[in-house]
């Protein structure tokens, strides 16, 4: 269990005697003591004692915006002499293509189930195309970030377009993130085989096996084997919510501002490689805000659409 884990499991066990009616000041000191050996113990406190008090208001969570659905037509033929294969590149790049188009606003989140027997879950500000056939299983992910839960069918690999890559897999469960020239590949079972549109020198075909995380961009391309808690981290996002384990602070607001309308803008360079852990909301970026300034003493203004966030003077 990693630290912030088991911190976590401390102050959910202080939340629950503090509840009792044997609860005495003996007790309340035992608690200060705790909260005030390290801001990690406040944070999880303060974090775990909301979520408490708002228990009873679980019932309100918004339904998960559905996705919109568009049947785009085949697009026109282009110059005789154009190359099958240039075409390919194009319609991943610029998002145009046969199949059903689906998409998701920021912040919402969508299970579309294929014809295949296939499932996809889209996460926040999400854009992809699917052509599912007796024949064909090829999905285009244009934008965003997805979960494939694909069934097996040895005779018809599911292909997954990203941007300049191929992921090509035969039955597993993984997500596909493409962000500009990013991409980020995350295996939660069996394994995936990702490979450039187009063949390029010196760069193979990559294998990720399940437990592995691939990070691609232009310079290079890198796997961790045997990460199963990030690769559980990275997924976090399915249930709602976002985990991190001492990640930067400029790292965490990038993550939630994915999320929200509302974006933090992190005013400092000491602010913005302080390090958070815990599980969060994806959408409850005021209640973060919240408590970076309670659990951080960090100073917290609102303008518009802005959090800002800086040292306090």
């Amino acid at each position: 269990m990693s630290p912030h884990k088991d911190i976590e499991q401390v102050a959910a066990q202080w939340i629950n005697r503090a509840e009792s009616p044997q609860w005495t000041a003996q007790d309340q000191m035992q608690l200060q003591a705790w909260l005030e050996q390290d801001t990690a113990h406040r944070v999880a406190w303060l974090r775990l004692k909301s979520v408490w008090t708002r228990a009873d208001r679980l019932a309100a969570v918004r339904a998960v915006q559905p996705p919109r659905i568009h049947r785009w037509r085949e697009p026109m033929r282009w110059a005789i002499a154009a190359s099958v294969a240039m075409l390919a590149v194009l319609f991943t790049l610029t998002g145009w293509g046969p199949g059903t188009r689906y998409s998701t606003e920021v912040g919402g989140r969508e299970v579309i189930a294929l014809s295949d027997g296939s499932r996809l879950e889209l996460n926040t500000h999400t854009q992809l195309r699917a052509q599912v056939d007796p024949s064909l299983r090829h999905v285009w992910l244009d934008k965003g970030e997805a979960f494939f839960d694909v069934k097996p069918d040895p005779a018809h690999p599911f292909v997954i377009h990203a941007g300049e890559h191929r992921v090509v897999v035969l039955g597993t469960k993984f997500s596909v993130r493409q962000e500009r020239e990013r991409l980020e590949v995350a295996v939660l079972e069996g394994k995936v085989r990702v490979e450039p549109l187009v063949a390029k020198p010196g760069r193979p075909p990559v294998i990720v096996q399940g437990g592995g995380l691939l990070y691609s961009k232009p310079a290079g391309t890198l796997v961790a084997v045997n990460a199963q808690d990030k690769v559980r981290r990275s997924l976090s996002w399915r249930h709602g919510t976002l985990e991190f384990d001492q990640t930067t602070l400029a790292d965490v607001a990038a993550q939630f501002n994915r999320y929200n309308d509302k974006q933090l803008v992190l005013m400092d360079p000491e602010t913005a490689h302080m390090r958070v852990g815990g599980s969060f909301d994806a959408t409850g970026v005021d209640a973060f805000a919240r408590l970076l300034a309670t659990g951080f003493n960090l100073r917290v203004e609102t303008q518009g659409d802005q959090i800002r966030v800086s040292q306090p003077h």
